[in-house]
C-alpha cells in the first residue's frame, strides 16, 4: 500500500473531531484502483472512529461517516461501535449523481440527500450540555482492535 495515500476531503467539527472522510474516484478509474480506495477509506473510519472514543461521552459519538463518489455514484457510508464492541459498517445511500440536465431531478435528490447526511454528523457530535458527563472512554477502551488488513491475491480469482 502506498504509505503517501490520504482522503481527498475530512470533514471536521468545529473542535477538531474528525466526523467523516471522503474520496472522489474519475470516472473511468479500474475497478481495483476503487476497492483499493473502499479499504483505505474504511480503514481511516475506524481510526477516526477510535478518535472519536477517545473523548467521548455518549453512545451517539460512536460513528463515522464516509463518502465515496465514483463512476457518477455517490456512496454515503456509517461505521459505529455498538455497545457490545462490534464494528458495523453500513452503506446507508447509494444513488446517482445528476450529471446532465436529462438527470437533474437525480441532482436534487442527491443534494437532498447529502444535506441529510450531513445533518447526521452534526447529530453525532457532542452538545454543550453533554459536555459536563464522563467520558465513556474506559467503558469501551477493551472493545479498541487492531484493522485486519485484507490482501487479495491473483488466485481469488475475482
Amino acid at each position: 500500500m502506498d504509505k503517501h495515500w490520504h482522503n481527498d476531503f475530512i470533514f471536521t467539527s468545529k473542535d477538531g473531531v474528525e466526523l467523516s472522510l471522503g474520496e472522489i474516484k474519475p470516472k473511468n478509474t479500474c475497478n481495483d484502483a476503487i476497492e483499493e480506495d473502499e479499504i483505505r477509506a474504511l480503514e481511516t473510519m475506524k481510526k477516526q472512529l477510535n478518535m472519536r472514543l477517545k473523548c467521548a461521552r455518549t453512545l451517539r459519538e460512536l460513528q463515522t461517516f464516509g463518502v465515496l463518489i465514483k463512476n457518477n455514484q455517490l456512496e454515503l457510508s456509517n461505521l459505529e461501535l455498538t455497545p457490545a464492541g462490534e464494528y458495523v459498517f453500513c452503506i446507508l445511500q447509494d444513488l446517482a449523481l445528476g450529471t446532465t440536465s436529462e438527470t437533474s431531478l437525480e441532482y436534487d435528490l442527491s443534494l437532498e440527500v447529502f444535506l441529510s447526511f450531513i445533518h447526521l454528523m452534526e447529530q453525532s457530535v457532542v452538545q454543550k450540555e453533554e459536555l459536563e458527563l464522563t467520558m465513556i472512554f474506559h467503558e469501551y477502551s477493551h472493545f479498541i482492535k487492531p484493522t485486519v488488513y485484507i490482501i487479495k491475491t491473483k488466485n481469488d480469482g475475482r
